[in-house]
């Protein structure tokens, strides 16, 4: 239960929090009034919060506009009305009144997640609903997160919900297609197409669940985005949607911790009698276009240009167990490392690879093998 000093702290952060908000409403107002009706602002700052506060007895003593807007009706009609005659909303009735006892009963702020149908734009919406003890009342603070979940539903097969929450932070339209200097990294098993065609259906699906299981995790944890798969290949890169300077670090250090998590998964092979495959990565750094592309029917966030093709056949050249990188990878791993903005995960041996023929280059083009050490 929380003390008497929580609680004081609270009544001033909501009190702070209600000032700071009409203060912006007002200048909300301001700038509505003077701009033109295509340009009206909808929200603060982007962000749609709506603040109801009820007192002791129950009856409305403050809400902002965002709430009245919600609610459909003038803010002065709806002061001094009863919690009860608000609480019908559409994401279900009696939820403000359930939030009150419990916040109440235990002296805490609670919040739920809560949905409903907005019929004037035809979607879902989606809001956090955080109830707090307030001089002896309950104050509502209910946060649009709209947003989130629709950057959640297209980008969560891509990237980790960490990156999503930084994509939110940021409010910028990700879906838009622009140029981008990243570092891509493209993986695959050596001999696969061969082996599947003397193995069971069952036992081809052991290798590829057990393979990207193991290496999709590590692709996750260091922040990658997981562009395709394909069969037993993958195509992540590093640097979008969330900017990252140190990219080609992210992305060898990925490459790297790619290898050892399937040194394990070949020991398991092995020992279950299946042919051990080793995989070949190759990474390229350059720019590239990147954003949400295709049609109605199908949508794809990916990244596009010969710098992506590049990669693609550094990853083809490479041997079983290898990390091939491009001269401008390993150059700017190079600034990175020596700058001090970015630190390799282990020990790297960097050698000179053999020259790749890559489609649309005149000279074949020269690699750097990057080996763990540890």
């Amino acid at each position: 239960m929380a003390g008497p000093e929580t609680i004081e702290f609270l009544v001033r952060e909501n009190a702070t929090l209600r000032a700071r908000v009409d203060e912006l409403e007002e200048d909300l107002q301001l700038r509505s009034d003077s701009a033109s009706d295509h340009n009206k602002p909808e929200t603060i700052l982007g962000l749609n919060v709506m603040i109801l506060y009820v007192s002791p007895n129950g009856m409305v003593g403050y809400m902002n506009s965002a709430m009245a807007r919600l609610l459909g009706q003038p803010r002065e009609s709806l002061l001094g009305r009863p919690l009860e005659e608000l609480d019908r909303f559409r994401w279900g009735p009696g939820l403000l009144r359930m939030l009150w006892d419990r916040a109440t009963e235990e002296n805490r702020p609670h919040e739920v997640e809560a949905k409903y149908y907005d019929a004037s734009s035809r979607t879902m919406k989606y809001v956090v609903i955080r109830a707090t003890p307030s001089d002896g009342g309950i104050q509502y603070v209910i946060e649009d997160r709209t947003h989130f979940k629709h950057l959640q539903s297209i980008f969560s097969r891509y990237v980790s919900p960490r990156v999503i929450e930084q994509m939110l932070a940021t409010g910028k339209d990700y879906l838009r297609a622009e140029h981008v200097n990243l570092s891509i990294l493209f993986s695959d098993l050596r001999g696969f197409t061969a082996a599947a065609r003397t193995l069971s259906p069952e036992d081809v699906k052991h290798l590829i669940d057990s393979h990207l299981a193991a290496v999709i995790d590590v692709l996750v944890a260091e922040d990658g985005t997981i562009d395709k798969i394909m069969g037993d290949g993958i195509m992540a890169f590093f640097g979008a949607p969330v900017r990252m300077p140190d990219h080609p670090v992210r992305a060898l250090n990925a490459a790297l911790k790619m290898q050892r998590a399937h040194e394990a998964v070949m020991e398991q092979w092995e020992h279950a009698g299946l042919p051990v495959l080793g995989m070949g990565i190759g990474i390229n750094t350059g720019e590239v276009v990147v954003g949400n592309v295709g049609c109605d029917k199908r949508m794809e966030y990916t990244a596009l240009g010969h710098d992506v093709n590049l990669g693609a056949r550094l990853c083809q050249a490479a041997g079983g167990g290898e990390v091939l990188l491009s001269t401008d990878t390993f150059k700017a791993v190079k600034q990175l490392l020596t700058s001090g903005q970015a630190r390799l995960d282990f020990p790297v041996k960097f050698r000179n690879g053999f020259r790749v023929n890559v489609k649309g280059v005149d000279e074949p083009v020269p690699t750097v093998i990057a080996t763990r050490l540890t």
